[in-house]
């Protein structure tokens, strides 16, 4: 989320400005008017004041009091666990493969560039050991017949989770196009996100680096 302000001014320099967030000060100072806000919860609202802080530490008024919404499935921002089950049946979730980076593809059977993108899948699926990258595709149509997409599935390979989104993963990740490709650390953190087809190497020079780490 970012915060931008008019700069202040002061017969004694201005030092520096305190960020307040839901009326508490952070324990940050920003010397700039300008601050970029992470560390807070997606999907909720926060209200925020900033006052500016002169060379002598006297601190000003604070300012009008703003509102800011950070969406879901931004880089920097820890995954949003979730639960499905796949189109053979198997329980699963986000959270279980903590440890491991995870390619997040979210898709439609009925979109061609999401075919054209399982192809660029399948080959980057090939080149990791199922120890370190776990891959997991979910049709974000409700209304897809499951057996469709076990077709889908085993026309490219039968080896990486296939799920319907009935967790509100799409939601849950903003996402507003398919295909959608979201990479996550070992940590749960979103290191990638992409909307559009996108290619294997493209894709292996973000994962190569969070695989070796």
């Amino acid at each position: 989320m970012n915060l931008t302000w008019e700069e202040a001014w002061d017969n004694d320099r201005i030092s520096g400005y305190n960020v307040y967030r839901n009326g508490r000060v952070l324990d940050f100072r920003s010397s700039r008017p300008l601050y970029y806000d992470l560390n807070v919860t997606p999907m909720l609202t926060h209200s925020y004041r900033v006052s500016a802080v002169d060379a002598s530490g006297n601190e000003g008024p604070l300012s009008a009091e703003t509102e800011g919404y950070l969406p879901p499935g931004r880089v920097g921002q820890m995954a949003l666990d979730f639960n499905l089950t796949d189109v053979y049946d198997r329980d699963f979730g986000l959270n279980d493969f903590l440890g491991k980076v995870v390619l997040l593809d979210l898709m439609t059977i009925y979109c061609g560039a999401c075919t054209d993108q399982a192809l660029e899948l399948v080959a980057v699926f090939n080149n990791y050991s199922p120890d370190d990258l776990q891959m997991i595709s979910i049709d974000i149509s409700l209304d897809v017949d499951p057996q469709d997409l076990i077709i889908f599935k085993e026309s490219f390979a039968d080896d990486w989770f296939f799920a319907v989104d009935t967790d509100n993963v799409s939601e849950k990740y903003s996402t507003w196009g398919v295909p959608m490709e979201i990479v996550i650390d070992r940590s749960g953190e979103i290191a990638y996100v992409h909307v559009g087809l996108v290619s294997a190497e493209e894709l292996e020079d973000v994962i190569d680096p969070l695989i070796t780490t």
